[in-house]
């Protein structure tokens, strides 16, 4: 099993951008291989639209499943495997993404603290 990765952005902090990018490309040759693409969050599912376009760009892949550890049921985009349903939606917070989430909310304060 090989791993790689490659980073796409759709926010920043709690504010979304118009579209999601490919920031970092994939610099794996992926050609007839099976694809494991696994994101924290199924949120709008742009991300993963984004994501599995790319991946289908550089070389055929023989096949691609999602995973996720959350999926927000109002996603457009439904990944093959998820950990938990998310039926309302609401900002989750990740521990990798704790201090950029904390920085930006408590910036956006008013008054400011």
């Amino acid at each position: 099993m090989d791993l790689t990765s490659f980073r796409i952005e759709h926010y920043h902090g709690p504010h979304k951008q118009s579209a999601a990018v490919v920031k970092y490309p994939l610099a794996a040759d992926l050609g007839g291989r099976r694809v494991l693409l696994v994101d924290d969050v199924s949120d709008s599912g742009a991300t993963f639209e984004v994501a599995l376009d790319h991946l289908r760009t550089p070389g055929t892949v023989t096949a691609i499943r999602t995973a996720a550890v959350h999926h927000k049921i109002q996603s457009r985009f439904t990944p093959d495997f998820h950990v938990a349903g998310i039926l309302k939606w609401r900002w989750l917070t990740y521990p990798w993404a704790l201090l950029e989430d904390l920085t930006t909310f408590v910036g956006e304060m008013r008054p400011v603290p």
